[in-house]
This record gives structure tokens, C-alpha cells and sequence, in this order.
């Protein structure tokens, strides 16, 4: 068995992209399972005159036939820097296999062309962990809406796993390039720190034999339900049926595209689900080139309904916080300044009520350094006449500590993190109406 990291940050110089020939568009490529198993292929591919903010040309779209039969597809949305892009093909039978990926012309922009540079098979031992995530990894097909249009594709999925009353279950989320309705660009950036789509789609919890017991998918207006559908071996088949990427069972030729992303672990315990997205700076890439080309994007300093400016000149805060009845936003004060910038734009429901790890993001000056932020914040706010239901006037808002905090570089990839004083010990306690603020170095 070959062993490999998973990855999809990894890119080659384009210079080393020439020597792929022009016509490397269609390959096969053969290999050997010992036993029957759930195999990952890793492709290395490229899509030579493609740019994700370019109408046109934004990628080309890889078909991938396993055994003449099995067909998947794979959006090289990384333009012309090879990149790895790992898929599930399913439980095979032993013996020998052949992979065949192409250049499907109904699904690729007309400027967008495939190089194929390789392709590594992973059969996965029964006692490898990894083997049990991917056997119950969703098939998801594309939103109906999106063919055609480079908008909202799937990205990385990741998984997380844990254990509760009901016992041992494993998590699928997806990051989505962005999403055509449910957040706004503007309320995203407020509210997550970023413009992806991110969403829990699948929880399973197993037997001891590794099958399912209970599942959840999340679907329309964020109910969580069962899943009661059909399957490909162990995994569930899945399509989004909303702007902001629901989920329902798939029917019966729901839709020509499908695919099937091979997870990738994330331990979240000491971040936000937002730090899968720093070790793939890729999805940064793509969701800013998407904003590029959907006019999403405002000059700085101005103000365009819910568009934002460039992702770069937003500094990027995480933080662990509770609330209670409340919800709280960052503050920041540049030096030789006595004006503050407020992450949720002066929105009471662009505050953050979840409690946990979550991150916001606030847009600067531009040519703003790290050295020039005088002074860091928090405001704890009611979230009185911003519920359905009515909530008490009081609240809290508890901040434990503050995570990373850093800016995008010039390549979309996120920069050294601001170092940060530690709050006081427990952290910040604040009652609405408050604020607290400490002074950087």
C-alpha cells in the first residue's frame, strides 16, 4: 500500500506545468487492490488557461470512470498549478483496476483545459481509522442550480469525530466556494471571518461492527433529520436543495454531476472550524476569485449594499467565547487613533450569539500593518428584539481567550498571527452593555 499525505495546498511552479503535454487530457492509469477495501485515489492535476474569477475560463471538469462503470467528477478549480485532489472510489473487489480521467467538455469552461500529471491509489487496511472515515464519507452530487455555472462547488470536505450517550459518531462538513443566499458576503465576513460556505452535511454514529446506527443529515431551514435514502456501499448520497447548501437524499438521477471527496481529519478542539481553511489556503484562493467574478467586491472604505472589500485587507479574529442571552462583537483601535472599528458594522445581528470557537473578520486601511493595531476589544451586546422569541434584556458574554489573528498575504494564504497578550486569568466577563480592552505590544 502506497502511503501519502492528503492535501490540496501543495502546488508546483508553473514553470514545471510546461513540460505536461498539451493533449494530456485523457489517461488511464492501472492498479492492484490485495483485498476487498475502500480505496482514495490522489490526482494530480492541472487546468492549464483557467482562472475561477475569469467568466469562461474559470476550470475545466475532470470525469472520473472507475472500471467502466463508475463515473465521478472532480472541478479543478485550482487553475494552472497542479494540485492533489483526493477522491473516495468506493469499496473494491481484489485484483486488478483501472481509473480512466478525462476532460469532460459538457461541464468545463470553453478556455479551461485538463492536464493530467498522475494518480496514486490508497487501499485502506480494515485496521487503518482513516479506512472506517472514509467508508461512510457522503456522495454528494452538485446543487442543480450550480452546473454550469462555477458557483458554490465543494471544495475539501473534513471530517471530525467524538463520542456521546448514543456512542461513537463521525461528522462530515463541507467548505462551499460561498453561497448564493442564507448569509449575505457583508454578514458573512461579520459573522464567520470568511466567504466560504462551511456545512455540517452528515453525522453517523456506529455499532461495533462499524455500521451505521443513527444518522442526521442537515437540511432546509437547518433541521436536523435522518437520513433515510440510498447509498453507495456505506455512503450516503446527498444533493444541497437550498442557496446556502441543504441537504436532502438524493433522488435517482438527481443530478449528472457527483462527487466524492475524500475527508480529511480536523481536530477542532483548540480552534474554529475556519482553521481547516488556513491549512488548504487554497479555499481563500477560490472564494475571493468567486466574489471577483460575481461582484461581490466594493473599493475600500466605501459602502455597496452587501459587498465587501478585497479579503486581504480584513484581519481575521478568533476567539473562544460564551454567551447567555447576549452576543458579542470585536473591537479594534489603530494607533495614534481614537476612533474604533466595530466587526459587526454597527448590525446588532451581525454580533455573535454562538458560543465556542468562532471568528470575525474586520476590514482595515489599506497598507495596514500588524504593528499599527493599537488596541484590541470585545462589547457584549443584548439580544433582546433580535430574537424570534423574546429573550431577557440582560445577558453575558464570556470571553476565554482570544485565538489567532493575522491577515491574508498577497496569495490568499494567511499570514504569521498577530502575537497577542493573554487575557486575564477567566478571561473577560462582560454584562450587555459592556466593553473590555487591553493594549498590544
Amino acid at each position: 500500500t502506497e502511503i501519502y499525505t492528503l492535501s490540496l495546498h501543495d502546488a508546483l511552479p508553473i514553470s514545471l506545468l510546461a513540460v505536461l503535454p498539451a493533449a494530456a487530457q485523457t489517461r488511464d492509469f492501472s492498479f492492484q487492490v490485495p483485498t476487498r477495501t475502500e480505496v482514495v485515489a490522489e490526482l494530480r492535476l492541472a487546468s492549464p488557461g483557467s482562472d475561477w474569477a475569469a467568466a469562461g475560463r474559470e476550470a475545466a471538469m475532470a470525469t472520473v470512470t472507475l472500471d467502466n462503470s463508475e463515473r465521478q467528477q472532480v472541478m479543478v478549480f485550482g487553475g494552472p498549478d497542479e494540485r492533489a485532489y483526493p477522491v473516495f472510489l468506493g469499496e473494491l473487489a481484489p485484483g486488478a483496476h483501472t481509473l480512466r480521467i478525462e476532460r469532460d467538455a459538457r461541464f468545463s469552461a470553453q478556455g479551461s483545459g485538463l492536464a493530467i500529471a498522475g494518480a496514486r491509489f490508497q487501499p485502506l487496511a480494515s485496521t487503518d481509522p482513516y479506512a472506517l472515515a472514509v467508508a461512510h464519507a457522503p456522495v454528494l452530487l452538485a446543487r442543480a442550480d450550480t452546473i454550469g455555472q462555477f458557483t458554490d462547488v465543494p471544495l475539501l470536505a473534513y471530517y471530525t469525530r467524538g463520542r456521546d450517550a448514543a456512542g461513537p459518531w463521525l461528522e462530515y462538513t463541507v467548505i462551499f466556494s460561498n453561497e448564493d443566499g442564507g448569509t449575505s458576503t457583508r454578514d458573512l465576513m461579520a459573522r464567520w471571518g470568511r466567504t466560504t460556505d462551511v456545512e455540517y452535511i452528515y453525522r453517523v454514529w456506529l455499532n461495533a461492527r462499524g455500521e451505521p446506527l443513527k444518522t442526521l443529515i442537515q437540511t432546509r431551514e437547518h433541521r436536523d433529520v435522518p437520513y433515510e435514502g440510498q447509498r453507495f456501499g456505506r455512503h450516503p448520497i446527498l444533493v444541497p436543495v437550498t442557496d446556502n447548501n441543504m441537504v436532502e437524499p438524493a433522488p435517482p438521477g438527481a443530478a449528472p454531476i457527483r462527487y466524492q471527496l475524500a475527508p480529511v481529519f480536523a481536530d477542532l478542539s483548540a480552534g474554529s472550524r475556519e482553521l481547516v481553511m488556513d491549512q488548504h489556503p487554497v479555499t481563500y484562493q477560490v472564494s475571493a476569485k468567486e466574489l471577483q467574478r460575481e461582484a461581490k467586491l466594493r473599493p475600500a472604505a466605501s459602502f455597496d449594499g452587501e459587498n465587501i472589500a478585497d479579503p486581504r485587507l480584513y484581519l481575521v479574529v478568533e476567539m473562544k467565547v460564551e454567551s447567555k442571552n447576549a452576543a458579542v462583537q470585536v473591537l479594534l483601535r489603530r494607533r495614534n487613533s481614537t476612533r474604533w472599528r466595530g466587526s459587526a458594522l454597527g448590525i446588532g445581528k451581525d454580533f455573535i450569539e454562538r458560543s465556542g470557537w468562532a471568528r470575525t473578520a474586520m476590514e482595515l486601511p489599506p497598507g495596514t500593518k500588524v504593528s499599527e493595531i493599537a488596541e484590541i476589544g470585545a462589547q457584549c451586546l443584548s439580544r433582546r428584539d433580535l430574537e424570534r422569541q423574546p429573550v431577557p434584556k440582560n445577558g453575558r458574554c464570556h470571553l476565554e481567550s482570544f485565538g489567532k489573528v493575522f491577515f491574508l498575504g498577497q496569495d490568499y494564504s494567511p499570514q504569521p498571527p498577530l502575537p497577542l497578550p493573554p487575557l486575564p486569568a477567566g478571561g473577560w466577563t462582560l454584562n450587555v452593555g459592556e466593553m473590555a480592552s487591553m493594549p498590544l505590544p
